[in-house]
């Protein structure tokens, strides 16, 4: 009889493939890489809904079970982090920045208004201040953004599904050759530009995910999911990715 690792190969061998898909996406830092990024998306889903179903844990909704992966596959990258540029920019556009104390958002706002360059490095130091602020806040819509804006959110909604429902990145970040910075890494954006861009959607200092970041962060929940499920001797079901009865 095969062991759970012997059985589960084949499984593990396509989730690879698809890896080696989004990590071979060329020398052309300027070349279309939309494809690479669905494919990311799409990949990281089905990991996400193999864990669960491993775990015991529900398929839905779809964003909690995603998310719910590369924080428990892939803890290493930090994923919980908040990114304060962007929580920034929603509390302004949703009228909840009155609400909060404003310590690592005055940070921000005044790195912002003299154009220094923002780093994950930043979001990471000021990361316990802002978990003080936030337990203080009892509004539902603060802890919202707060939750939106986490790396790991981020990832579901600003690159797996734009990428795989709309073919394109939100308009939260971009798909930009970048060097330097350990990554995520923020850029400033030329904003107020283009007059068929809404107010609230021109954000001033945009996140990027660099896809080789992007592919590393795959293998790494590849590999864990892999070793957990043989440790356990837990076989991956038919249908395991699909939803629940």
């Amino acid at each position: 009889m095969r062991t759970a690792a012997e059985y589960n190969k084949w499984t593990f061998d396509f989730l690879r493939r698809r890896h080696d898909f989004v990590a071979n996406f060329g020398p052309d830092p300027y070349a279309e890489k939309i494809e690479q990024h669905v494919v990311w998306g799409a990949t990281v889903a089905a990991v996400g809904r193999i864990h669960a179903r491993r775990m015991g844990a529900a398929l839905t909704p779809d964003g909690a079970c995603f998310v719910r992966g590369l924080l428990n596959l892939a803890p290493m990258y930090g994923l919980e982090t908040v990114a304060i540029p962007l929580l920034a920019h929603d509390l302004k556009w949703n009228g909840a920045r009155d609400l909060l104390p404003e310590h690592p958002l005055v940070v921000y706002q005044r790195a912002s208004y003299y154009s220094e360059h923002w780093t994950s490095v930043k979001d990471r130091e000021l990361a316990p201040a802002l978990e003080t602020l936030r337990s203080k806040q009892s509004a539902a819509p603060v802890a919202k953004f707060f939750r939106q804006n986490r790396y790991a959110d981020i990832l579901y909604r600003d690159y797996r599904c734009c990428a795989v429902h709309g073919l394109d990145l939100s308009h939260k970040t971009m798909d930009a050759p970048v060097e330097g910075d350990f990554p995520p890494i923020y850029r400033n954006f030329g904003v107020g530009l283009d007059e068929d861009v809404p107010p609230e959607q021109q954000v001033r200092t945009r996140i990027m995910f660099p896809l080789g970041y992007l592919a590393e962060m795959l293998s790494t929940m590849i590999e864990r999911e892999e070793r957990q499920s043989a440790e356990a001797e837990w076989r991956i079901p038919r249908n395991a990715t699909l939803l629940e009865d």
